[in-house]
């Protein structure tokens, strides 16, 4: 038609903005509590190196199953870039109905080009520990969080999970394992040794009336 122009077709073009991300991993499974877990949660600005956004928020929901952990030896904690780390005062954050909420200082915002990263802990809660630790198979934690700030009107607000696959080890109620003697010769009269070993309630859950059942091959015979 007169007056149109209809040789350019709409282009489209797609840009990754990472505002956040979300890690985890055991801290000692061989500890007192096998259940202690780090999270980070890192902020990174997108822009121009040394745009700053303001009123930033992390809001992190941890599992019912789970609570914070924050004494002398687990502190939550910021970081910016390579600077050290620094404890976070309680003033800073809040902890109600199982969410974190941290509220960047007002001179201590994000900054394009300087990653932000939150460190805190969690452990599975007193009262959930007999259900969430009465699994076999290996155990998971998950955890998610999510970033505001003043300027975002329109997006919905960045957030990003993480899953600890394996927290904790599968064998946690039940577990078996067997050890031959290396120098045995075979010899009719003498038809060798295993050590077997079976390890019950390692997730140190409440268990009443155990009882273990251990089928022994044809081929074998149980010593006494």
């Amino acid at each position: 038609k007169r007056g149109e122009d209809s040789a350019a077709d709409p282009a489209t073009a797609s840009i990754n903005l990472n505002w956040i991300n979300k890690t985890g991993a055991m801290v000692d499974t061989a500890a007192a509590d096998t259940t202690v877990a780090k999270w980070t949660v890192q902020v990174t600005v997108p822009g121009t190196s040394g745009k700053s956004i303001t009123g930033a928020v992390i809001t992190d929901t941890i599992p019912a199953q789970l609570e914070l952990l924050d004494d002398a030896s687990h502190d939550v904690s910021i970081k910016f870039g390579s600077g050290a780390t620094t404890v976070v005062p309680n003033t800073e954050y809040s902890y109600a109905g199982n969410v974190l909420t941290y509220t960047f200082p007002v001179g201590s915002q994000p900054t394009a080009g300087t990653a932000a990263t939150l460190t805190f802990y969690t452990k599975v809660t007193a009262a959930s520990w007999s259900t969430y630790l009465n699994n076999n198979n290996s155990i998971s934690f998950s955890n998610s969080a999510k970033l505001n700030w003043s300027e975002n009107v329109t997006l919905t607000a960045p957030s990003d999970s993480y899953t600890i696959s394996s927290g904790i080890g599968s064998g946690g109620l039940l577990s078996k394992s067997g050890v031959g003697d290396s120098s045995y010769t075979y010899s009719a009269s003498d038809p060798g040794t295993i050590h077997w070993t079976i390890t019950v309630n390692r997730n140190k859950i409440d268990i009443v009336n155990a009882k273990i059942t251990d089928i022994i091959p044809v081929n074998q015979t149980l010593l006494i």
